[in-house]
């Protein structure tokens, strides 16, 4: 006989009745929505009277070009931005000159180098009205937020009225897509942790902690797996600020954001959603012993998974992505990402890009989804399966624990010997066919069915051009500042560095003098080394 499981493993009965929950207290596992434990949803009304943020990932060649697709996206009704940095800045934190990365100069976004260059990116867009998003490692995220605040105060725009997220991955930092010359975990995580206790003084509505969830769950792991990946390094982000005893914990709660993937299992990952929301509430009673309920809120992102999409047949990602928003948008989601169809193929063109904005549009404003809070509460499926994807996530969460807390556990090679295994394992079934893939491994073609050369011919390439665009702009960026002003704030960094202070408000000074992101970095790397994983030796 057949076993029906979900895309995590978890077994699954032919129907749910009452039995299937026992000891089911509507008001102890659920509640209302805005109300703790703050299962269905943060907000009583959720959607009626704040839709989430709709965002997009964009970036160009230039820093002209990137304006120019954020204009078009800003007229088009966005209103939340996540800049993609070629990976030399974003990622890396080195000279995009360097033979090791200046291949990707032109492929992976624009080159990122001073303030300067966010002025230039949301030229004619007002900062102070929408929300953006800092993405990149433990170790660049501090120097790019730094760098975007700085760039809105000589703009006149107060730091305190900004809204946005410091994205800041440590699974990926440490494991999945670990840069170039990487810092040592401990080192990269105080600096991260630096930039939050920054942000809560200073910058109360930025989140200045943002996991990134969707990323550790492109690394192959399931659904339960993600979720204590999650909230494991955030524990010790947490309980690094709150030693410190320079803010309050209500402070802290208000500052950390959370980014999830959605995958293509429709109603795991609206369970997973729901699942998550529980947690965090009990964490923040349970472990931080927070007086307020309302510091358990816990507020997320979401990203349509991009490793559900195929190159082949791309239109099918179109059904993908608008699936796994749905799911989102079921899930309670506070802001939302739709991956474009053309995620397999390379960043996204103008009409794709709109299409994933349009996506979460139609959702909004002409399906009714979003006329009622957590529709699918009391669903004995979805109630059961919230239940054993939270049940399972606190026992893989033990499991961290047990081996000594995140750093630990990442330290010892067993968190990546965990990717591992579930990426072998992903390909076995995809292999197999047992994980189906319409198009690819279930009814495939000969030929695409839509055939659309814009989707193929308008794409960054590296080449001569941008070479020398980027090395103009740099030599502008030093002929234009002061060198004895930017030695000097580099070597404050320098000093802060070896010792426990927050490093942070050194660090604006340095980007205010024009300091560029791979000079910041280096101090950092001439002071505590480089790191390599187990994983990356294994």
């Amino acid at each position: 006989m057949e076993e029906y499981k979900t895309l995590s493993g978890i077994p699954l009965e032919p129907f749910y009745v009452p039995e299937d929950l026992p000891n089911f207290d509507p008001q102890k596992h659920l509640g209302e929505p805005g109300n703790p434990p703050y299962t269905r949803g943060l907000y009583n009304e959720m959607y009626r009277k704040k839709l989430w943020y709709m965002r997009q990932f964009a970036g160009f060649n230039s820093l002209e070009e990137t304006n120019e697709r954020y204009r078009f996206l800003y007229k088009g009704g966005q209103r939340a931005f996540t800049p993609a940095n070629h990976h030399a800045s974003q990622m890396y934190g080195i000279d995009p000159f360097d033979p090791r990365v200046i291949y990707e100069m032109g492929v992976s976004g624009f080159p990122l180098d001073v303030m300067d260059d966010y002025k230039a990116v949301f030229k004619g867009i007002p900062l102070q009205d929408i929300n953006v998003t800092i993405d990149g490692s433990l170790f660049t995220v501090p120097i790019l937020t730094c760098m975007f605040w700085a760039a809105c105060e000589e703009e006149g725009i107060d730091p305190k009225k900004l809204h946005g997220n410091s994205t800041a991955c440590p699974v990926l930092t440490h494991l999945l897509c670990p840069p170039l010359d990487n810092l040592p975990p401990r080192d990269s995580m105080k600096l991260i942790s630096d930039l939050g206790e920054y942000a809560c003084i200073n910058a109360p509505n930025w989140h200045g902690l943002f996991i990134n969830g969707y990323v550790i769950r492109e690394g192959g792991v399931n659904a339960y797996q993600e979720l204590a990946l999650v909230f494991a390094p955030v524990i010790e982000e947490f309980n690094e600020i709150l030693n410190r005893g320079t803010v309050e914990l209500d402070q802290l709660m208000s500052t950390i954001n959370f980014n999830l993937g959605s995958h293509i299992d429709f109603f795991e990952e609206i369970a997973k959603c729901r699942a998550a929301r529980r947690m965090w509430y009990k964490i923040t009673r349970d472990r931080f012993k927070a007086k307020d309920p309302s510091c358990g809120k816990f507020r997320f992102h979401v990203i349509t998974q991009g490793v559900t999409y195929t190159r082949k047949e791309p239109f099918n990602n179109v059904v993908r992505g608008t699936m796994e928003a749905l799911a989102s948008v079921l899930g309670g989601v506070n802001s939302l990402h739709v991956t474009s169809l053309d995620e397999g193929i390379g960043l996204p063109t103008p009409g794709t890009a709109m299409l994933s904005v349009r996506t979460q549009q139609i959702l909004a404003y002409e399906t009714g989804v979003a006329k009622v809070a957590d529709p699918l509460a009391g669903s004995y499926y979805v109630e059961w399966l919230t239940n054993e994807i939270e049940k399972r996530a606190w026992e893989y969460l033990d499991e961290i624990e047990k081996r000594g807390g995140y750093l630990k556990a990442l330290e010892s090679g067993w968190i990546g010997s965990e990717f591992k295994k579930a990426q072998a394992e992903d390909q076995k079934k995809l292999d197999s066919g047992e994980k189906k893939l319409v198009g690819v491994n279930l009814f495939p073609l000969d030929e695409e069915p839509l055939k659309v050369p814009e989707l193929y011919e308008f794409r960054q390439k590296p080449g001569p051009d941008i070479i020398e665009y980027e090395k103009k702009k740099r030599e502008g960026i030093r002929r234009g500042r002061s060198e004895e002003e930017v030695q000097a704030a580099l070597e404050e960094i320098r000093q802060v560095a070896k010792t426990n202070q927050n490093v942070i408000p050194a660090v604006m000074k340095a980007v205010k003098a024009r300091a560029m992101l791979d000079e910041i970095a280096a101090i950092w790397r001439d002071q505590w080394g480089i790191w390599t994983s187990i994983w990356e030796r294994m």
